[in-house]
């Protein structure tokens, strides 16, 4: 690496090397390395002074690093053909300055701005990143657990969905979200795969394939690490799968949050559901496909689980109705997951759609969007396309019928009269898709749906008024957009539907 001198572009082209008669600098270090994803801070550190605190933005391309009376920002840009990252160190200590350009009008000089076109001086979260640079403005910890959801918005705080090549080892497997690392197998000799397709119940949005376990002569144990989260004592955490047993068996089924045998949901000895040994008397039908649910209230010394079979998907249940109850001792602090099977009867068990969540999770919960699109082919004029084929345009989407597969409840749309009949910037365009995807893996089509485009750029519901609505877990999406005759578009990163 190496340290020059920072010139900043003024207006005219010129550059200058001094603000105010102070030399500014630039620490620029280079990785000449496929994948550059580490990240290395070099600082000046007299012994004896504390260390400095550092705060990464959400998308990992910035730190703040502040020491006692500076503070400094790090840019990681990526380079054209992504085999460069260079690391420009910027000083953005607050200061009022007598200077020639403060377009923001925050009272602090453009050339050292921190946050250029945002106001400095406002920072709800006191994380020394002003709001209008910080994608987490009301949460100092950002995103703890580095999920891409911002940590007070957060609900899902695990979700594996299984999506794994058919024909993978589990010890291959470290996808989903809120988890490390990858499966890690103990004690087993069960066949393990990856079966093509999801789970299918009613009111739950699966997606990707799903895990199957066949039980040989020993018992099976896959545990994954969780990232690192908040739950203490005083709250309260839900963990939900679905679940289909090809052969019940006689050992048990377990799910066990923290490796707790003791809270432990699933099926006991025999055949029926129950908390640990404490039995539901609701017996696993062989081929069935179940909603298992589970609600923790965490304490300081004990736990309470309730437990629920394919309860509503949309209301939250209340715990007089769970069918198994159970307190036993914390199994805080809450690192990691268990899937256990016993091998006695030979059990043959598929799982799907495994979440941990801080709120119920109400998966066909329905998530409007927003989103619109302009048509090359149509555009007119300003912000404008021209509507010359609206009376034209089939009542019915024409996507299913030209070979597209939609997810979802998405497919067979009708157009009403009342968007028929729409004018001006309201105006039918064309038929369009909209496609929800997966943060994890973009090119998994988590929802789709048929949808209007309007003369504005507005996708709508068939009303031709009402926003788009998706049933899917609040979370993290990349929205795309599909035209018959124009090439997808996707936005660049994903956004929070809440």
């Amino acid at each position: 690496g190496y340290i020059d001198t920072l010139k900043f572009v003024i207006s005219n082209g010129d550059t200058i090397p001094t603000v105010n008669g102070i030399d500014r600098f630039r620490l620029v270090v280079e990785s000449n390395s496929v994948a550059p994803d580490f990240k290395v801070l070099l600082y000046p550190h007299h012994s004896g002074d504390a260390l400095p605190e550092t705060t990464w933005n959400t998308s990992r391309d910035s730190l703040i690093v502040r020491f006692s009376n500076e503070e400094k920002r790090i840019a990681f840009v990526p380079q054209e053909g992504g085999r460069w990252n260079k690391v420009e160190l910027f000083n953005t200590s607050t200061q009022i300055c007598d200077c020639t350009q403060d377009t923001d009008n925050d009272g602090i000089c453009d050339l050292v701005d921190s946050c250029l076109g945002g106001d400095n001086n406002i920072d709800t979260d006191a994380d020394a990143i002003p709001d209008a640079c910080d994608d987490c403005p009301n949460s100092a910890l950002n995103d703890a657990n580095m999920n891409n959801i911002c940590d007070q918005l957060e609900c899902v705080l695990v979700s594996e969905n299984f999506d794994y090549t058919v024909g993978s080892a589990i010890t291959d497997a470290s996808g989903g979200s809120g988890l490390m690392n990858s499966w890690t197998t103990n004690g087993s000799d069960a066949n393990i795969s990856f079966e093509s397709g999801s789970l299918a119940y009613t009111g739950i949005a699966s997606i990707g394939n799903r895990l199957h376990l066949q039980a040989n002569s020993n018992y099976t144990s896959l545990v994954r690490d969780l990232s690192p989260n908040s739950l203490t004592a005083g709250k309260t955490v839900w963990v939900s799968f679905l679940v289909k047993a090809n052969t019940v068996g006689d050992g048990h089924f377990f799910v066990k949050p923290a490796q707790s045998q003791a809270l432990a949901i699933g099926k006991r000895w025999g055949s029926n559901f129950a908390i640990d040994n404490n039995d539901t008397g609701v017996a696993v039908a062989a081929g069935q496909t179940y909603w298992v649910v589970a609600r923790y209230v965490l304490g300081d010394t004990d736990d309470t689980v309730h437990l629920w079979l394919n309860p509503d998907t949309s209301v939250e249940p209340d715990p007089s109705t769970a069918i198994a109850t159970k307190t036993a001792p914390s199994m805080l602090p809450i690192n990691t997951l268990e899937i256990d099977l016993q091998h006695h009867g030979q059990g043959d068990y598929e799982i799907d759609a495994l979440r941990i969540s801080c709120e119920y999770p109400m998966i066909s919960s329905i998530r409007n969007l927003n989103v619109k699109a302009l048509l090359q082919g149509a555009y007119n004029t300003g912000t404008l396309m021209h509507d010359n084929l609206a009376n034209m345009l089939p009542t019915k989407e024409p996507y299913s019928s030209l070979g597209y597969n939609f997810v979802g409840t998405g497919g067979n749309e009708q157009i009403t009269a009342n968007a028929i009949n729409n004018t001006g910037n309201k105006a039918v365009v064309d038929w369009s898709i909209v496609e929800l995807r997966d943060t994890a893996n973009p090119s998994t089509v988590i929802a789709s749906r048929a949808a209007l485009l309007l003369a504005d750029g507005s996708i709508v519901d068939t009303d031709g008024q009402s926003p788009l609505a998706f049933q899917v877990p609040a979370g993290m999406y990349y929205v795309a957009v599909r035209h018959r005759n124009h090439l997808a578009v996707m936005t660049g990163t994903a956004v929070f539907l809440e």
